[in-house]
């Protein structure tokens, strides 16, 4: 049985976990930053995880042929609600995922850092047009597109420059301000991260959002990207930021001659209160 409607009001209440992880055998769980909590008084079962994740797909125009891929992450806007992110994957032949919801609009950098002071500081980092890589890890997808887009954000209403995102999933819409801001999902709008990067080359951006960056990911388009002397920053929950720099700068190798180049891992955690805690190192 399709369980959407129940999961969709379960989340759009105030005071609810913003994330459910749904599987076979058991009930609906709400997730906070170290929190498991039962969100709906119900066991699903195989058939109910499927038509769930089915259902979002219908309301976000993702076709049904998709559920045969093992996994898979997309996002569904729902008017005055919210984007929902969906990810769902197979385990044993059945389905499991996790549905997020997140709001249309960032908060502003007072509700969204515990040091805004210091997120700034990443702002100034990102505008400064030295061209490489700040690489952002985390256990939360979400948490870490929220710490990108609102440097995006803030380099977006504050500087003239073209920015271009990568994204698996569309987290949030980034008006055009001072800055023309280039949002593209992977699957709909570009085939792979790497074509994606392939094809920013032709809007010459001057900052550059990769989002969830994976082991089995090419690494040459991020290579070739910070060696062309493009600001880019890069996501990933499967491995830390200084494993990406490493990987994005093998050693020895001085990518494009300049020896400013911004090589900085910082890594992302959810406070309870929501708020992002950043740890940065060299």
């Amino acid at each position: 049985m399709n369980r959407s409607q129940d999961i969709i009001a379960y989340l759009k209440q105030a005071d609810t976990p913003n994330t459910i992880l749904i599987a076979p055998n058991a009930p609906p769980v709400g997730r906070r930053p170290n929190e498991v909590e039962v969100a709906l008084n119900m066991v699903l079962d195989a058939g109910d995880v499927y038509d769930t994740v089915k259902a979002f797909m219908n309301l976000g125009g993702v076709p049904e042929e998709a559920l045969t891929k093992d996994s898979q992450t997309f996002s569904v806007p729902m008017d005055d609600v919210g984007r929902f992110r969906v990810s769902h994957a197979t385990q044993r032949g059945s389905k499991v995922a996790t549905i997020t919801l997140v709001p249309f609009k960032l908060a502003p950098m007072e509700a969204i850092f515990v040091d805004v002071g210091e997120a700034r500081e990443y702002v100034k980092l990102v505008c400064s047009r030295r061209g490489g890589l700040l690489a952002v890890s985390g256990t939360n997808t979400v948490a870490n597109s929220t710490f990108a887009c609102a440097l995006i954000r803030e380099a977006n209403q504050s500087n003239r420059m073209v920015i271009y995102t990568i994204e698996r999933a569309l987290t949030y819409l980034i008006a055009h301000s001072e800055s023309i801001t280039i949002q593209t999902e992977v699957g709909s709008d570009t085939q792979s991260i790497n074509a994606g990067l392939a094809e920013s080359e032709n809007f010459s951006p001057d900052l550059i959002y990769v989002e969830d960056v994976r082991l089995t990911d090419e690494m040459d388009g991020l290579t070739h990207a910070v060696g062309a002397g493009v600001t880019t920053i890069a996501s990933s929950i499967s491995m830390s930021g200084t494993t990406l720099l490493e990987k994005v700068f093998p050693y020895g190798t001085n990518t494009s001659g300049k020896a400013d180049l911004i090589r900085t891992a910082v890594n992302v955690t959810q406070e309870k209160d929501g708020r992002l805690l950043l740890e940065a190192s060299e």
